[in-house]
């Protein structure tokens, strides 16, 4: 009994030093894509990011700044989904309203309104006084609100085209003589 207690300690022992130095290590990576990300070198830091990830899936700081760099790259649909993940994630209040807040600005970039709006406001949920979230969302409604005016302009055209097209179908109906009209007078009268 005694044997199997030693060697059940020297595992338990050996576990919890690996996954301490595997946390420091995840650490150091995503220092090292922070360095970069500074840097502007936003490609460089996502995958240092993604390595973090690889050796610790659930690191909200790796994820969260996976999705900043992704953003940052103009790739919003891919880093919307890297907020969306970090959701799952134990992290603080303040760190969910921040990923729900660049959630947000992905979406919106996306133009997809009505889903960064819910973002916002899950953001200011969590952080009542973030003013940031609270004029993003007013601008994403706004932009809500002009985009079925958007939408009906191309109907408006269509509707156009059909009537113009009536009236040329028409005009090739009546006799030649009938298509244009002539003025009552030639000259302007002053």
């Amino acid at each position: 009994m005694k044997q199997f207690t030693k060697i059940f300690l020297v595992i338990l022992c050996s576990a919890f030093f690996v996954l301490h130095l595997s946390a420091q290590d995840v650490r150091r990576t995503v220092n090292e894509g922070n360095r970069l990300f500074a840097e502007g070198k936003f490609a460089e830091a996502e995958t240092l990011f993604r390595q973090a990830l690889d050796k610790n899936i659930n690191s909200f700081e790796a994820r969260f700044n996976l999705g900043n760099a992704l953003y940052r790259q103009k790739r919003f649909a891919d880093a919307a989904r890297e907020f969306q993940r970090v959701e799952t994630l134990q992290a603080t209040s303040l760190q969910q309203a921040n990923a729900q807040y660049n959630l947000g600005n992905a979406l919106f970039q996306n133009q997809e309104y009505a889903k960064s709006i819910e973002a916002y406001k899950e953001a200011l949920r969590k952080n009542p006084q973030d003013e940031d979230a609270r004029y993003n969302l007013a601008l994403a409604q706004k932009m809500l609100q002009q985009q079925p005016k958007q939408e009906e302009q191309p109907e408006m055209q269509q509707e156009i085209a059909r009537q113009m097209l009536d009236i040329l179908q028409q005009m090739q109906q009546q006799p030649r003589q009938q298509r244009f009209l002539s003025p009552k007078r030639a000259e302007k009268e002053w």
